[in-house]
């Protein structure tokens, strides 16, 4: 017996569909029997609390005149990647008067190790930070276009 064209494709669609709501059935089933997934490690923040995918971070937690801001996460695992807005104040002539400019950012946070004091929690201690655009500062123009920071374990760079 010959099919048309038309019933080969119903047949591989039938096909796909049943095999796709084994699958997924599979998986519910799986996931409900063992403990729910650990989040990944942390990154902490200057207030020393340890977040997962924060949308903002301070850098420079003594005066936070740099910081990341709408920060979207596409991974996190022991490697995080993500993008965002890196903000640095100029601090020309001086912090308190300076002004802030912006410049895109890809992000990874990389390098998980044991968080001293918090048992079983993983911390990011590296920060790599890669401009996609113009990186140029009135009175700093020699900033590097990607930058690594070590990251505390209290928070900060």
């Amino acid at each position: 017996m010959r099919m048309s064209s038309f019933s080969r494709a119903r047949l591989v669609v039938a096909a796909a569909a049943t095999c796709g709501a084994a699958a997924a059935v599979f998986a519910v089933g799986a996931g409900s029997a063992g403990a729910a997934p650990a989040p990944g490690p942390v990154v902490v923040t200057c207030a020393h609390t340890a977040v997962v995918m924060p949308s903002s971070y301070v850098l420079t937690c003594a005066d936070a005149n740099n910081y990341l801001s709408g920060l979207g996460w596409v991974s996190w695992t022991s490697v995080a990647f993500g993008t965002g807005t890196q903000r640095i104040n100029a601090c020309y002539p001086a912090c308190f008067s300076g002004k802030f400019y912006s410049f895109p950012v890809l992000v990874t946070l990389w390098r998980p190790r044991p968080r001293p004091g918090h048992r079983d929690q993983l911390y990011f201690t590296r920060m790599t930070l890669i401009h996609t655009g113009s990186l140029r500062l009135p009175h700093n123009p020699n900033l590097p276009e990607t930058q690594t920071y070590v990251l505390s374990p209290g928070g900060g760079i």
